[in-house]
């Protein structure tokens, strides 16, 4: 059994992992409840599209006496900035989606599907040249990383050279 939950939260954090090292954006389409490792995987994708609907998004581990544990200690404060993460890591407070996307945890609220708007931007993203979008989205999330995600991610020349 705890071997079996190791190997489930190791592939977790590996396509976390994949997700952020991708040299193409990687869009989230949220169409119900995302909450603790299911929105904490949406913050791992470049960019998060939510449906509008009666469900929650967001870190609600604080109600249960617990910290968030697959990064969105750390994705949630370079998403919204630290004073307004805290609140959401320390108290825990799900969101609906119009709420989410007025603080910022989401990108945008569709009243239509998610994965249709999604599939609009990945098509637009795609009529841009390759070096364009390639570069930008490498720059970015190579800026946005901290040294230690770096290493973690196993990449221990980059972060050298970060240094």
């Amino acid at each position: 059994m705890a071997r079996e939950r190791d190997l489930q939260w190791g592939f977790f954090d590996k396509a976390m992992a994949l997700c952020e090292s991708m040299p193409k954006p990687v869009i989230a389409a949220i169409s119900g409840t995302a909450l603790a490792g299911a929105f904490e995987f949406a913050l791992a994708c470049d960019l998060r599209i939510a449906e509008d609907g009666e469900y929650l998004i967001g870190l609600p581990e604080a109600e249960l006496g617990l910290l968030p544990g697959a990064g969105g200690t750390q994705r949630l404060p370079r998403t919204i900035g630290m004073p307004a993460a805290l609140m959401h890591i320390l108290v825990g407070k799900a969101l609906n989606p119009r709420e989410a996307e007025r603080k910022g945890l989401v990108h945008e609220t569709v009243s239509g599907k998610a994965l249709d708007r999604a599939m609009e931007i990945a098509r637009r993203l795609s009529s841009h040249t390759p070096d364009n979008r390639d570069t930008a989205g490498a720059g970015i999330g190579t800026g946005t990383k901290s040294f230690f995600e770096i290493v973690h991610l196993g990449s221990r020349a980059r972060a050298n050279a970060l240094l």
